[in-house]
């Protein structure tokens, strides 16, 4: 039926969706929300102001967001650029997605890539 109907998803998509709901533990759940803890500490550290309280973090850093995603892409670390007209101009931000299999080292990793790279984008 998904050849007919648009909105009906192949057999292949909703088979990943149900794996997917079946790895969704309290065990996973509470790691992620620790590293969003450790990621959300360690911008208010470096100063900078999050938005949200989720595991998506977006960084509002208006003119300067595209420099800073290409340098910290450059680093290793991609944290999506989101301009006008998606958001208002002067709202530009970067959004960083943090997940239960990122280790904290990688989360410190990329604190530190963002305070160099904020050093050098001013």
């Amino acid at each position: 039926r998904s050849f007919i109907f648009t909105t009906g998803l192949p057999e292949c998509v909703a088979r990943q969706a149900l794996a997917g709901l079946e790895l969704a533990n309290a065990e996973r759940r509470e790691r992620l929300a620790d590293r969003v803890r450790r990621l959300r500490t360690g911008l208010a550290e470096l100063g900078v102001e999050a938005l949200g309280e989720h595991h998506v973090v977006p960084i509002v850093l208006g003119s300067r967001t595209m420099a800073v995603a290409e340098k910290l892409l450059a680093r290793g670390f991609w944290a999506a650029g989101i301009r006008a007209p998606t958001v208002p101009p002067g709202h530009e931000r970067i959004r960083i997605t943090c997940s239960s299999e990122h280790t904290p080292l990688q989360i410190d990793q990329l604190l530190a890539a963002l305070e160099q790279t904020l050093k050098e984008v001013a």
